[in-house]
């Protein structure tokens, strides 16, 4: 978490995580913004968001596309 911690520290733009649950649940302490396809037909059993305990971390919804297929691209920031 230390080397994500100076990667956010440094000039330039935002880190892009892209991955399972488990990588998110580690991360979760330095997650900033989430953007979330929510799709709206059953397409199998899921991947957890956050795998792993945790403490509860609430944030805004700023931010929503609703696209022609049905999906909406949800964008939420971390309250500070």
């Amino acid at each position: 978490m230390a080397r994500v911690r100076e990667l956010k520290a440094e000039d330039g733009k935002g880190i892009w995580l892209v991955g399972g649950g488990t990588l998110a649940h580690s991360l979760l302490p330095e997650i900033d913004r989430l953007v979330i396809k929510l799709n709206p037909a059953v397409i199998g059993s899921g991947v957890p968001l956050f795998d792993g305990p945790f403490q509860p971390t609430t944030f805004t919804m700023t931010d929503t596309v609703a696209l022609e297929s049905g999906v909406q691209v949800l964008t939420l920031d971390r309250r500070p």
